[in-house]
């Protein structure tokens, strides 16, 4: 096996600095730990308006967070991590959380205070999670492009597929995002 060696390539082929850090510092990276406290927060309280039991745990939040960013088994919808199925079932997270206290909280999550949301801002309701991940993102050195997120709930008229969320996304060649901003017309 030839050992490459990487003083003699083009530029453009050598690693960023920033892709190029030690996988220690990539793994003790976590988005979501600052700000667990605020987001479980706004749960809470969102879940005492609606019904009057707010009292999800930072081990269930974690729970439903790992459920949702491992990416370890995609099913079409949530409740499928729960099904007898094989090809659906999901164990980790079976056996992590029950199904109804999983919907319960993703019923209720919230980012933001619903009393004070800016109303000129599409996306004030996650707008202070953009925030954060932003810059924990900007340790890394981004590339910048356009993604679409399909969703049914938005039609934009004149595109190819018109039913959608578009973001503006910075990411590193190796595809690992470390700036997005969500499009809301020509004002951004």
């Amino acid at each position: 096996m030839q050992t490459i060696q990487t003083n003699n390539l083009p530029g453009a082929q050598l690693r960023a600095e920033a892709e190029a850090k030690k996988q220690k510092e990539i793994k003790n990276f976590n988005f979501i730990k600052d700000d667990n406290d605020t987001i479980l927060n706004f749960t809470n309280v969102c879940a005492q308006q609606r019904n009057g039991s707010g009292d999800v745990t930072v081990a269930e939040f974690y729970c439903l967070i790992g459920a949702l960013l491992s990416g370890y088994c995609s099913v079409p919808r949530k409740r499928m991590y729960w099904e007898n199925l094989e090809d659906t079932h999901s164990s980790p997270v079976s056996n992590a959380i029950f199904r109804d206290r999983f919907q319960h909280i993703m019923n209720n999550l919230h980012c933001n205070d619903n009393d004070h949301l800016d109303e000129d801002h599409r996306f004030s309701k996650v707008r202070p999670l953009f925030d954060s991940s932003n810059e924990k993102f900007l340790q890394f050195t981004p590339m910048t492009d356009n993604h679409c997120v399909p969703y049914y709930g938005q039609f934009i008229r004149g595109k190819p597929i018109r039913w959608e969320y578009k973001f503006w996304v910075g990411a590193t060649s190796f595809e690992y995002i470390v700036h997005f901003e969500s499009y809301q017309g020509s004002s951004t």
